[in-house]
Order: structure tokens, then C-alpha cells, then sequence
């Protein structure tokens, strides 16, 4: 019988970990839908999936409006593997990465912009 109840308590722990992990928000086409996520409750989340990407420019936040139709890349990913007109990619390169975040959060945190230089 004890090993019944463990069983069914392993069962339980593991399917609720399943679940958890299915109804993960993640980022597609640029986009992710944050509007239902509780972090007081689920706590932090990763922004994986797919961004968008540009190529040998560097966009910010006041050219918005002029940037043309966007490539997507999945985060977090190297771009050795990205593929513009059959040609890879060295390591060696800069891009903008943008991703557009559904969620009610207030005005002085709805665009941050993050410059990363190596």
C-alpha cells in the first residue's frame, strides 16, 4: 500500500510539472503574450523563442518605424547557424535583436533598450 501512495504521488508531481511547462509563454515572431502570467505567483520567466533579428544593423528605440521586414531567430541560439542568402555567419558581426512584450506593466519600463558590446 505504501508504495501505491508513492507511486501516485510521483505521478501526480510529474504530471504537474508536464502541465507546468506546456502553458509556458514563449516568444513567436517577435512577439510574446505575457498579459496572463502571474509573477507574484509563477515567479520569473525566460524570453525564449523567436525574436527579431537584424542583420548588420542597429536599431534604436526612435527608428523603430523605419526598420524593414524582420528575420526571426530563436533565442537562445549563437547566429554561427544564421542563414542570410546561404551565407553562415562567423561569430564576428553585430545585430538588433527586438522583441515585443504583451503585459501590463507601467509606462516607465515599456521600452528598454540593451546595448551588449564584446
Amino acid at each position: 500500500m505504501l508504495k501505491f501512495k508513492i507511486i501516485i504521488i510521483l505521478l501526480v508531481v510529474f504530471n504537474t510539472q508536464l502541465l507546468s511547462k506546456s502553458i509556458l509563454p514563449k516568444a513567436d515572431k517577435g512577439s510574446i503574450d505575457l498579459s496572463q502570467w502571474n509573477f507574484q505567483i509563477n515567479g520569473n520567466i525566460s524570453l525564449d523563442g523567436e525574436w527579431e533579428f537584424y542583420w548588420k544593423k542597429l536599431i534604436s528605440t526612435n527608428k523603430l518605424s523605419e526598420i524593414s521586414q524582420p528575420k526571426y531567430f530563436n533565442i537562445p541560439n549563437l547566429w554561427n547557424d544564421y542563414n542570410e542568402t546561404e551565407h553562415l555567419k562567423s561569430g564576428f558581426g553585430f545585430a538588433s535583436y527586438r522583441l515585443h512584450v504583451i503585459h501590463q506593466i507601467p509606462q516607465v519600463f515599456r521600452r528598454i533598450t540593451c546595448w551588449l558590446i564584446n
